[in-house]
């Protein structure tokens, strides 16, 4: 059996209900707003037409907007109802996004104008030794908030998920990492030796 696509489903959500493109804009109107999410006339008009299919923030909108099932929307064969429960990868990705600028934010007076590029050059001008030693120190720190030993890791409230942490875990190596360079460099007694 062949899958329907969101031309079709939209179809029958505005014959089923009588609804116009307006109609759909309207009510998607408070979710784009809350989420940040631009869906406009021709958007919606592209979608129907099957020019083009909505990427995943747009058929999140959609869905929201419809009350549908977002995968239904998309024309796989499974209920029509959203779920109370359900969850939207592209909201899951935004929060863990947000807690991530927010993370970034907490070292940004540390050294905000290292890149990747620079940490991978820096850390390979480092010792076994000073590699060790950030190891440790990461796998101390990496410890102490997932056992909660200081109480449980969390940002703006919230306990940090997997994903967040696992990055935390990958800017707070960049930060040790560093920091190591910047001491070596500001304690080595024999630096301007040639």
């Amino acid at each position: 059996m062949k899958r329907k696509n969101t031309s079709i489903r939209l179809k029958e959500i505005m014959k089923d209900r009588n609804l116009k493109q307006v109609d759909i804009l309207k009510l998607a109107q408070p979710f784009s707003e809350e989420y940040h999410i631009k869906l406009n006339k021709s958007d919606v008009s592209q979608y129907l037409s099957g020019k083009s299919e909505p990427g995943q923030d747009k058929l999140f909108i959609l869905g929201m907007a419809l009350d549908v099932n977002e995968s239904w929307l998309m024309g796989f064969d499974v209920p029509k109802e959203r779920y109370n429960v359900q969850t939207s990868q592209y909201i899951e990705n935004k929060q863990v996004q947000q807690e991530m600028e927010g993370i970034s934010g907490i070292f940004a007076g540390i050294d905000n104008h290292h890149s990747n590029q620079k940490h991978a050059f820096e850390y390979d001008r480092l010792n076994s030794r000073d590699k060790k030693d950030i190891a440790k120190d990461l796998d101390n720190i990496m410890h102490k908030l997932q056992s909660g030993e200081d109480g449980p890791a969390t940002f703006d409230g919230q306990e940090l998920s997997p994903e967040s942490a696992e990055l935390f875990k990958i800017q707070l190596e960049s930060m040790l990492t560093q920091l190591k360079v910047i001491n070596k460099e500001k304690y080595n007694p024999n630096k301007n030796k040639k």
